[in-house]
């Protein structure tokens, strides 16, 4: 993906506006209670494609709202493509894998019974 967002007319490529005209805002869907608003400014209009990357592997509303937020296709497959990352510790991870796992026994099972038989 490159650095520019390709989502129709760009202040570099502006020619379904007249001269004078601002260029329109990513932010042209539904913003109500949306994450890519701030203080009525469009994040999305401030960010690079790396930036939005970063935000949708680690916000799963972000992921929900960029949707409603922009009509822009090439955001939309960003959402797509790129995968939500777990973002628990790496601690919590292995402990929920062993919890889950019913063949491993709890610590102090493995212990019961063996410290007065020395």
């Amino acid at each position: 993906m490159s650095d520019e967002l390709d989502c129709g007319c760009s202040p570099q490529n502006c020619t379904c506006f007249d001269e004078g005209t601002p260029t329109p805002s990513l932010c042209d869907g539904d913003l109500t209670n949306n994450e890519w608003v701030t203080e009525g400014v469009c994040l999305l209009d401030q960010m690079t494609p790396s930036q939005v990357t970063y935000v949708l592997q680690r916000n799963p509303k972000a992921r929900e709202d960029l949707k409603r937020a922009t009509t822009c296709q090439e955001l939309h497959d960003l959402v797509d493509q790129v995968p939500l990352l777990d973002t628990r510790e790496e601690e919590d991870r292995l402990q929920s894998a062993l919890n889950n796992n019913a063949n491993s026994l709890p610590f102090y099972t493995l212990f019961r019974g063996n410290l007065n038989n020395s």
